[in-house]
Formats: C-alpha cells, sequence, structure tokens
C-alpha cells in the first residue's frame, strides 16, 4: 500500500524539481485523465496546451536559427 501512496505526488511540481520520473507519469496521466472527463472545461484546457506547444516550437525554431552565429 505504501508503494502505491509514494507514486501520487503530494506536490508536483516538488517531484518536477527532484526528477521524480514515476510521480511525474503519475501525475501527468491523472491530469489528462481529469482533462478528458471534465468535458467542455477540459477542452479549454487542452487548446491551452496546444497553443503552448505552438509558443514553445516557434521559441526553438529562433534558437535554431540564431545558434550558428
Amino acid at each position: 500500500m505504501e508503494v502505491l501512496i509514494g507514486m501520487v505526488p503530494s506536490n508536483p511540481v516538488a517531484a518536477l524539481a527532484s526528477g521524480n520520473m514515476l510521480q511525474i507519469i503519475v501525475f501527468a496521466l491523472l491530469f489528462g485523465i481529469a482533462i478528458t472527463m471534465a468535458g467542455e472545461r477540459g477542452k479549454h484546457v487542452l487548446n491551452l496546451f496546444h497553443d503552448l506547444d505552438s509558443v514553445i516550437m516557434k521559441m526553438v525554431e529562433i534558437v535554431m536559427r540564431v545558434a550558428p552565429y
């Protein structure tokens, strides 16, 4: 039982900072399930992540273009 409890992070940010991969994966799965189950409001969150992905990919593109200099 203690192993199962240890898989769920009490603080997701601390799990990310310490690199605890199992807790990060469990949090991501639970977060994805919650977004799916939230219906219309979950779609707003999903769209936020899609938009964030576009912005981050544009930043990577800028860095790749500047890197040779």
